[in-house]
């Protein structure tokens, strides 16, 4: 068997898929989230079990209702004009960028 299917059959394999809509600064900011709580569950001594994560095809799905504007990437916006923005409007509380 090859790596590929060894991953695909592996019950300890969180496979992911990647947002192509979600912008630099959502994944940066996300990121340091994890790194956070990693660090702060290390000091308690939480048991973190370990996955092997494997990275599938990318999402298809459109940004979820209320999403903050600068959580999306401007070039996915570019490229999907055509989709009409028919979800509610968020309150400003949740347009605030917390990178700043």
């Amino acid at each position: 068997m090859t790596e590929e299917s060894d991953v695909e059959n592996d019950p300890n394999a969180l496979r992911t898929h990647t947002l192509p809509w979600r912008s630099d600064a959502a994944n940066d900011f996300l990121k340091k989230l994890d790194e956070r709580w990693l660090r702060r569950s290390s000091s308690k001594n939480f048991v973190i079990p370990k996955m092997r994560r494997v990275t599938g095809s990318s999402s298809l799905a459109s940004p979820p209702q209320g999403v903050a504007k600068w959580t999306v990437s401007t070039e996915w916006l570019e490229k999907n004009k055509n989709i009409q923005n028919t979800r509610r409007k968020p309150s400003q509380s949740l347009i605030q960028n917390p990178m700043i």
